[in-house]
């Protein structure tokens, strides 16, 4: 049978651009891929915390951005 999804999980504060990009190829190599969304999971318990910390913030502010669903 064909493989109808891929989930693709990173663990902590991962940039997700980096995996995004796999899936923006040029048409003419045919792919068979779909990125459909990204999903991003908030650590509510700890938000407050990596809010105020500056470099955890950026990274947090990146996968928000990049974020179809949270």
């Amino acid at each position: 049978p064909e493989i109808e999804h891929i989930f693709i999980e990173t663990n902590g504060l991962a940039d997700p651009a980096n995996i995004i990009k796999i899936f923006w190829l040029d048409d003419g190599l045919m792919s068979n891929l779909e990125l459909n969304y990204t999903m991003g999971v908030i650590d509510a318990k700890n938000f407050a915390k990596n809010i105020e910390d500056s470099e955890t913030c950026e990274a947090l502010k990146k996968q928000l951005i990049h974020a179809d669903k949270i």
